[in-house]
């Protein structure tokens, strides 16, 4: 017989959530819990929807129950949208790592987050694919201003940031002095940001790993225009070369929409192939 009371990690994934809602009373056990992953978590069709609010009251009633839960990871989970309030105030401690990827939040869910206390020591955030073009762009700002201290892994990959996002970014981000590693891969952003953005991160020597997008002047449409990519990319790596040696730094493009592979720059290119790229 399992001591839940012994168990550190749990991942639940591929579940549904009125499946999911019997394992919740043992959650609440696992006083050593300290990650908490849980992800794909799927709606059924036949889903009694009136429980719903019952069974997700169950869940969020056993985080109190958790005193040493560091880490929480919640991937493409239908029934976070509007709720992130509720589930981060249930939490007793600050979080280590908060990840909430290929989720929908909506406003208020960003907003609360930038501002409540259980984010006061994070090392590392991820909120990649998570949808922010519709997103006030002050409310990253303010967040990563909170984060400055802490924050050591930012990862922003597919959340279809635009210019104003990457602008409401910067005075806060390179404030981050603990920073080691950031990910912009597949956003939007015109070549004169991120150059400024390079000139700003370029400063930042703690930086071990930087992901960046490439250009949109590296696309026409949907086409990725791989000549003027493998052009742009040693020029963009050279305003990083000015201040410092980067170690590890890559810039990408979005998928091909025909073969659905990207190209990439890492001091030499790696090309998508596909007949229809330029």
């Amino acid at each position: 017989m399992v001591d839940v009371g012994c168990i550190q990690e749990l991942r639940l994934s591929q579940w549904c959530l009125q499946y999911m809602a019997h394992i919740f009373p043992y959650l609440g056990q696992m006083r050593h819990l300290r990650t908490l992953i849980l992800e794909i978590i799927r709606q059924l069709f036949t889903s009694d929807a009136a429980a719903e609010p019952e069974w997700i009251s169950l869940l969020l009633s056993q985080f109190s129950k958790l005193p040493c839960l560091q880490n929480l990871c919640v991937n493409d989970v239908y029934f976070l949208t509007g709720c992130l309030e509720e589930w981060l105030r249930c939490l007793n401690n600050p979080l280590v790592t908060l990840s909430i990827t290929y989720c929908r939040l909506s406003q208020s869910d960003l907003r609360y987050l930038s501002q409540c206390l259980v984010i006061c020591e994070l090392k590392h955030l991820n909120l990649s694919g998570v949808e922010l073009s519709n997103s006030c762009p002050k409310l990253l700002g303010v967040l990563l201003e909170r984060l400055k201290s802490t924050l050591q892994t930012l990862e922003l990959e597919q959340c279809n940031l635009k210019d104003p996002h990457f602008n409401a970014i910067l005075p806060a981000l390179t404030q981050c002095s603990q920073l080691t590693k950031i990910n912009f891969y597949r956003n939007d952003i015109s070549l004169l940001v991120l150059k400024n953005l390079l000139h700003h991160t370029a400063k930042m020597r703690r930086l071990t790993q930087e992901l960046y997008p490439a250009p949109l002047e590296c696309y026409d449409y949907f086409t990725i225009l791989r000549d003027k990519f493998i052009q742009l990319c040693p020029e963009l790596l050279d305003i990083l070369r000015v201040e410092r040696q980067p170690r590890k730094v890559s810039f990408a493009t979005r998928a091909c929409f025909v073969c659905f592979k990207s190209c990439f720059y890492d001091h030499k290119a790696r090309l998508c192939l596909c007949s229809y790229a330029g």
